[in-house]
């Protein structure tokens, strides 16, 4: 009886285990999706300013090839966030226009542009250990004229995720001892009773 009762404690402890890791595992996921797309979104948001900045001059005839003032531009959209390490401008032909980054970091070589609505006002793609968020500058008569690009760092999301992994293995592994004790303690019992 006893090799049983050590059998089932095993077994029950590898089954919690491995269930704590797969919940683990999905709860980081899930955050790491939520937080991504909270940080573009908010990204993307405060980026726009600066793209109806250069909608609005293209809507009164100007050329995003002959933009005034356009470095100027690209250096407040790289302050808008502080893991913001280049920012540039693409045309509506995928030519790099205008470039701002720091460390001599060349320019995206791709970028992700799909139909941009009212739900889809940025795309992301990664590129090594960056995000290249992309967003359209919209010209005359609602026309894409170009995009504006962010080199966005990796290390962005997960210094921002860092704490809430720890505070998430932290409650895996009490949960898992906690219910590892109650299912010993349980089995002990049952065992006792039926001797």
């Amino acid at each position: 009886m006893g090799k049983l009762k050590l059998l089932l404690a095993l077994f029950m402890g590898t089954l919690i285990v491995f269930t704590a890791q797969r919940v683990y595992y999905a709860k980081t996921d899930t955050l790491d999706g939520i937080c991504s797309d909270i940080l573009f979104t908010r990204l993307a948001v405060e980026s726009q300013q600066y793209t109806r900045q250069i909608e609005y001059g293209l809507e009164n005839g100007k050329s995003l090839e002959n933009f005034y003032n356009i470095q100027s531009i690209l250096s407040s959209v790289k302050r808008c966030y502080s893991y913001t390490s280049g920012a540039y401008i693409i045309s509506d032909d995928f030519r790099l226009l205008y470039s701002n980054s720091e460390d001599g970091r060349s320019a995206p070589t791709s970028i992700s542009v799909r139909d941009f609505d009212d739900s889809n006002i940025y795309s992301v793609t990664v590129v090594a250990e960056d995000y290249i968020l992309t967003m359209p500058i919209y010209g005359r008569g609602e026309q894409i004229s170009g995009y504006l690009s962010l080199r966005v760092d990796k290390s962005a999301i997960a210094n921002t995720l860092s704490e809430f992994y720890l505070e998430y293995q932290i409650q895996a592994v009490i949960l898992s001892v906690i219910v590892f004790l109650t299912g010993a303690v349980m089995i002990i019992h049952f065992c006792r009773n039926k001797d």
